[in-house]
């Protein structure tokens, strides 16, 4: 068998079951990911996925075996002076604008593919500025922090012809021309761009992907980004109602879909009011914020309402528990303290449970304080003073705020001060 012969069965039955294998694959994910959610589902994808990544590894040896890669190593691989890409470019009569340009017509078959993968490439090519010489400041992609790298011009209905980045750019003196800058684009792409760091030596300008942390491509990080799903943005209030009312879903193994949808519905609902309402303390009452009070606070109001949509709550060993009141130990008294805050003002209760679970008394009171933290520790402080003035013994006190329990049992360095305030009381 000749070598040209051999080449020829190796590129056929390698490299083409590589990509016929990949196909297969994601194809199957997409399909199972369409179904509903179920555990038998989420294993057949896991599974698929694995195979996935092992025939994605595979066909990028596959390439650079291909490619010689000591061709991309003899050159800079991210230049347009190295040997493989001006050997692509004798072939394929490739110019500086094919990403943007039509597709020919006459095109061989690989090339049309090449060319359906131009809106991949777009969502991780981008330049790393050296001198800015190759680089064209409206067509081409160079500014990291903007959506699809190119800023935004001040005026949308204004030409925009050619410019070279290079020309905004002070030589001598290596910062940018800030005052053309205002002229040209808009605030956020200005403060986007003066982000960008400028060489001190100007090398030349280098193209990376920047979906792999190495900065060079490859087919597994580009079928994973479009594997990925798309992000959200809310600027209104009828797309922010969407968000609650379709919110995105990160699938779970373990709870079906309707369930996942219902969850994050909740979620997000519950952390726009809790916003709302301490928004409005802040600029109405002039509230001195406890950021970790707030979260605690919330995450407690999230599982509350988790429990009434799912009281079949799933651990993190995959085992079902159903979180109900106990019993405390025997001649012991369960004091159960809890607080809420509406109009500004805290409503504290307390109520007391024999060892049998009867109820042998409860109370109420309103308390003076906008801060949800301190609510539940002056409700653990009046439990205390309850039991002591009804000359309860053995008694054990039970409460949702896990922060406030730790600042008396435990030595912690990150309990507010307003905590261990009360806490010396107990």
């Amino acid at each position: 068998m000749t070598t040209k012969s051999a080449l020829k069965k190796w590129n056929r039955n390698v490299f083409g079951f590589c990509q016929t294998r990949i196909t297969e694959l994601t194809e199957k994910i997409v399909e199972i990911q369409g179904q509903e959610m179920s555990v038998s589902n989420a294993k057949k994808e896991a599974k698929l996925q694995g195979e996935l990544d092992e025939w994605l590894t595979r066909n990028d040896t596959v390439w650079k075996q291909k490619s010689r890669e000591i061709w991309l190593r003899d050159g800079d691989r991210n230049t347009k002076d190295s040997i493989c890409i001006r050997a692509l470019r004798s072939k394929y009569k490739v110019n500086e604008d094919w990403m943007d340009s039509e597709p020919h017509k006459n095109a061989s078959h690989l090339w049309r593919a090449i060319e359906k993968m131009c809106s991949v490439i777009k969502m991780g090519a981008c330049f790393i500025m050296g001198n800015g010489d190759s680089i064209d400041m409206w067509k081409d992609p160079w500014v990291p922090w903007l959506e699809g790298f190119t800023p935004t011009p001040l005026h949308a209905n204004t030409p925009q012809p050619p410019l070279r980045v290079s020309n905004l750019l002070d030589s001598s003196n290596r910062i940018w021309k800030t005052n053309v800058l205002q002229e040209l684009v808009d605030s956020h792409s200005l403060a986007a761009i003066l982000k960008i760091p400028i060489p001190i030596d100007a090398p030349q300008d280098r193209l990376i992907w920047t979906l792999n942390p190495s900065g060079c491509f490859s087919v597994k990080s580009a079928i994973s980004s479009c594997l990925a799903p798309d992000s959200f943005t809310a600027s209104t209030g009828l797309e922010l109602l969407d968000l609650v009312i379709n919110p995105p879903i990160c699938t779970d193994l373990r709870i079906n879909l309707k369930t996942i949808r219902a969850q994050n519905s909740i979620q997000f609902a519950l952390t726009l009011e809790n916003i709302w309402i301490v928004r409005n303390q802040v600029v109405h009452n002039d509230l001195k914020i406890n950021h970790l009070a707030i979260v605690k606070n919330l995450e407690v109001r999230v599982l509350e309402h988790w429990h009434i949509l799912n009281p079949l709550l799933v651990d993190d060993t995959g085992v079902v528990s159903i979180t109900w009141w106990s019993i405390p130990p025997p001649q012991v008294l369960k004091l159960n303290v809890d607080a809420a805050l509406k109009d500004g003002l805290a409503t504290l209760a307390v109520i007391v449970r024999s060892d049998s679970g009867h109820v042998m008394n409860g109370w109420t009171k309103r308390y003076d304080t906008t801060d949800p933290c301190t609510t539940k520790a002056a409700a653990i402080l009046w439990a205390m003073e309850l039991a002591k003035e009804n000359n309860y013994l053995k008694i054990l006190v039970e409460g949702d705020a896990k922060i406030c329990i730790e600042a008396i049992t435990e030595v912690a360095t990150t309990i507010p001060g307003t905590i261990l305030s009360f806490s010396q009381y107990y």
